[in-house]
């Protein structure tokens, strides 16, 4: 029911081995990347059901239990992760707009849970890309009973782990695509650093002055806080980075909201963040979008 750090319990195909080319290692590190947790589930899983319909060296009764104890504890791991961050947060005035619907949220979780047993089995993260992809389409197109009919969003939708969205292909390069999927452990220093890039680039081109000011509180405040983060010296980083990525983009959205109710535009690169970072803001900030170009439409006519 555990899994382990005992080198001579690991999973062998996901160890680089010295005798491996550099394309190799590096294929293998992406692949096991966070990917022992799934593995293991599924090994156990399969042990219950092996014994379910043969004769195991555990009882049948202990098979079920078995099978009941990994896909209960699958499903409750994001429930109680979303339940306890949404807690953490409230405690430094990050409330959530929207209070969280458990009932969805484990009935996600559950169907995710079983899919990811069923078709990911013992794949790594790579092989696996395609099958989470297809899932989540699926999950996008036709599982509005889910989410209770919202927008879907796969940073709060989703219902299985996947690396690249059906957004990603549409607005990444072939090279920026391949870089997210092979990053591995290096994933969040990579987006980081990108995000710092933008952030420099902002602060020294952009004309007006409130636009400046902008980048300089966001490299000031968030970005210090991603450096500190990555080079392993604050504690409880993801907590910090996410309970400030949820001030910055309210903040942001308050900032865009005129006296009158009206809001200013935005941009694509800054919808794409505030849809990533904060989806209860985003779809706050779609609804508002949307009426202004109703009334845009009838001050026209």
């Amino acid at each position: 029911m555990a899994t382990s750090v005992n080198p001579f319990n690991s999973i062998l195909k996901l160890q680089a081995l010295s005798t491996d080319g550099s394309a190799m290692r590096i294929y293998k590190v992406a692949n096991g990347y966070m990917a022992r947790f799934n593995l293991f589930e599924f090994m156990t899983a399969q042990k219950a059901i092996k014994a379910l319909r043969y004769n195991g060296d555990i009882s049948k009764k202990q098979a079920t239990g078995l099978l009941i104890g990994v896909t209960a504890r699958m499903t409750a791991y994001m429930a109680l992760y979303t339940t306890f961050a949404s807690l953490f947060d409230s405690l430094f005035g990050a409330d959530d707009e929207e209070e969280i619907d458990m009932q969805d949220l484990l009935t996600r979780q559950l169907i995710g849970s079983i899919s990811t047993l069923m078709f990911r089995r013992g794949l790594g993260n790579i092989p696996n890309y395609p099958i989470s992809l297809g899932i989540e389409l699926l999950n996008e197109n036709y599982g509005e009973d889910l989410r209770n009919n919202k927008e879907y969003n796969r940073f709060e939708h989703s219902i299985v782990f996947n690396i690249l969205g059906a957004e990603d292909i549409k607005d990444k390069t072939t090279f920026e695509l391949a870089l997210k999927l092979l990053s591995g452990p290096y994933g969040p220093l990579l987006q980081s650093t990108e995000r710092l890039r933008k952030v420099l680039v902002g602060m020294t081109t952009s004309k007006k002055l409130e636009t400046r000011q902008k980048y300089l509180d966001e490299l000031t405040e968030r970005m210090a806080i991603e450096g500190a983060g990555n080079l392993n010296i604050l504690p409880f980083y993801k907590d910090i980075r996410r309970i400030i990525v949820k001030k910055f983009f309210a903040d942001r959205k308050k900032s865009k909201t005129s006296s009158s109710g009206k809001s200013t535009s935005y941009t694509k690169e800054e919808l794409a963040n505030l849809k990533k970072y904060a989806p209860q803001a985003y779809r706050q900030v779609k609804k508002i979008m949307q009426k202004q170009e109703q009334l845009n439409k009838k001050n026209k006519r």
